[in-house]
């Protein structure tokens, strides 16, 4: 017997969601922080450590030399009464300046110790953090976008009329059954499905005829030439439909003049492609237009938390700009974020 899900409180996803995201961004910032104060301990060892310590080296033997020196010359004179003057001062400069030595010798040892024995600790603190740190930059933004879909699923269902002929609404209806109770959700009488958005159509005139997509180049060596995104952004990018034949994209076509201080857009092209490039090709297109052309899997490597992006449906838009995520639009090119 089907039953209908219970849902009580919408809110309570988005604010997990909100929720998530802050974890998201303090456990970004918890990995930097770590990373940075391993460089500054591994600068500090091999650099102003070593420094110091061979200075000290060669200080406390000079320290060293002198006080050996100057006992040697108060053994060799005689006073006026013909013995040997008492030594006994020298004697314990002499052995301050040997375990004074000693301390920066052994200091230096252990210095160089750790600069030979750190790098291994740095392997085993990243392979330990490395799936923590693939589920931040990959993971969470994929269930960000999971949830931000959930809701919005959700919001159309809460907002849909109810179906003629539905006897166990009816029924339900009619013993009192509200919203909250199982099987219940309340829904509106009407709602309208959106009209075609007119930039829509405006951002799919700034994509390349596919003639000129196909005949990309390889991506050179260089880091990618793409803009910074918070990865809270990301997570307005709507889940695939997993009732149908959609998976991530294989291949990445990327414009070699995507702008840094414009807009610029993401769109799934077919079932292995996927397009990243101006908004506006108007600024960017002449003779020295090139597109390039890799993996999936390299785009990742060098930017792992934008998964997110290689598993938009077929057809859908994302209009990134300056100050982030501005739009996204479905294969009929219809508004899906934000909602008016």
């Amino acid at each position: 017997m089907s039953q209908g899900a219970r849902i009580d409180d919408i809110d309570a996803i988005k604010t997990f969601r909100v929720q998530l995201a802050k974890f998201a961004e303090a456990a970004n910032l918890a990995l930097d922080d770590a990373q940075s104060e391993i460089n500054r301990t591994l600068n500090w060892l091999e650099g102003e450590q070593t420094s110091f310590w061979n200075a000290q080296i060669r200080k406390r033997q000079e320290l060293l030399a002198k006080a050996q020196q100057a006992l040697r010359d108060k053994t060799l004179y005689k006073d006026v009464s013909g013995r040997p003057p008492s030594a006994v001062e020298e004697h314990k400069a002499v052995a301050v300046a040997k375990r004074n030595l000693a301390e920066a010798e052994q200091k230096m040892a252990n210095t160089k110790s750790w600069c030979r024995r750190f790098p291994k600790e740095i392997a085993m603190y990243h392979g330990g953090v490395k799936p923590f740190a693939n589920t931040v930059a990959g993971g969470i933004p994929a269930a960000l976008a999971q949830l931000t879909n959930s809701v919005a699923l959700l919001e159309r269902y809460t907002a849909s009329p109810v179906e003629a002929g539905s006897d166990a609404t009816g029924q339900r209806a009619s013993e009192g059954g509200g919203p909250n109770q199982p099987g219940g959700m309340a829904r509106g009488r009407t709602t309208d499905q959106p009209a075609p958005d007119p930039e829509a159509a405006r951002l799919r005139d700034a994509i390349p005829a596919d003639s000129v997509l196909t005949h990309s180049s390889p991506a050179p060596d260089a880091p990618l030439s793409l803009p910074a995104i918070k990865i809270t952004e990301l997570g307005n990018l709507p889940a695939p439909d997993m009732t149908g034949e959609t998976r991530a994209a294989t291949s990445i076509v990327l414009s070699g003049q995507l702008p840094q201080d414009a807009d610029w857009i993401v769109i799934r092209l077919d079932a292995d492609r996927l397009f990243i490039g101006p908004a506006n090709r108007n600024q960017t297109a002449g003779a020295a237009e090139r597109f390039y052309n890799l993996t999936a899997a390299a785009f990742l490597q060098e930017r792992p938390e934008l998964n997110a992006m290689t598993n938009l449906s077929a057809g859908t838009i994302a209009l990134f700009g300056p100050e982030g995520l501005k739009a996204v639009f479905n294969a009929e090119n219809r508004r899906i974020w934000p909602q008016s």
